[in-house]
């Protein structure tokens, strides 16, 4: 019979809950030296210390190693899941397992992680939820096929995301530029990746809200940039904007007294 002080079945749950206190001090060396059974280290400790909290922020830290991220993605809490979700250190396969989690704002998370795998966002992409649809438009690392997807969402919350991602391709920006509604098209303005052309088009907008981020986007053409100057509500943005030729913006400084 294994001795009481060498089952790792009765050892192992001390050695978790002291990991994280002074006591564990008094122990002795047992991370190896005098305890002849293998331990968990320390980060492992917190991951399946009893506390949800300890857990949450095992989940979270990016220093956690992706074998225990790989177990707390499974874990019943749904805040634990939130956080390995949100973790950018979280392994390809543990996002994509999280992608079909039952939680929306689980999926929202892993929606939203730069780490967040293609096939997976692809998934995302047809969530039946709006809120995960609009947080994988604004992922910058989204594709720009699921972009073109999406740019054409029933929902206008997410056709405004793809609009102002700089993934979305020139053809499909374009086409946003066909809105009818002002919001959309203000972070359409907003894309440094706008055409030309587009910017130029939604110069001539009657909303403020619109002109204002055409008159600071470096891709709108100087000679609108120069027009614009003459509008009062987006002139000193336009002046801010390198874009801008520096006789004009001398000449507009001489107006200004």
């Amino acid at each position: 019979m294994t001795p009481l002080s060498r089952d790792p079945d009765v050892l192992q749950p001390a050695v978790d809950l002291l990991g994280q206190t002074a006591d564990a001090q008094r122990c002795g060396d047992i991370w190896g030296t005098k305890c002849r059974v293998p331990v968990r280290p320390p980060q492992f400790a917190h991951a399946h210390h009893p506390s949800q909290r300890s857990q949450r922020a095992a989940a979270g830290r990016t220093s956690t190693p992706p074998a225990v991220l790989g177990s707390l993605a499974g874990h019943p809490d749904m805040w634990v899941r939130f956080a390995v979700a949100e973790n950018r250190s979280s392994p390809p396969r543990v996002l994509e397992q999280l992608a079909r989690d039952t939680e929306p704002l689980v999926r929202e998370q892993v929606a939203e992680n730069r780490s967040c795998p293609p096939r997976a966002l692809e998934e995302l992409a047809q969530d039946a939820r709006w809120s995960v649809r609009l947080r994988v438009a604004r992922n910058p690392d989204t594709p720009s096929a699921v972009l073109e997807r999406l740019a054409q969402d029933p929902d206008q919350s997410v056709r405004r995301e793809a609009a102002e991602n700089r993934n979305t391709p020139p053809g499909v920006l374009e086409s946003l530029a066909k809105e009818t509604f002002w919001v959309p098209l203000s972070f359409l303005a907003r894309n440094s990746s706008c055409p030309p052309e587009v910017l130029s088009e939604l110069a001539l907008r009657p909303e403020v809200e619109v002109r204002r981020p055409v008159a600071g986007n470096r891709n709108t053409p100087p000679a609108v940039l120069e027009r614009l100057l003459g509008d009062p509500d987006v002139a000193k943005v336009v002046a801010d904007n390198p874009s801008l030729p520096r006789a004009a913006l001398a000449l507009w400084q001489l107006t200004q007294g």
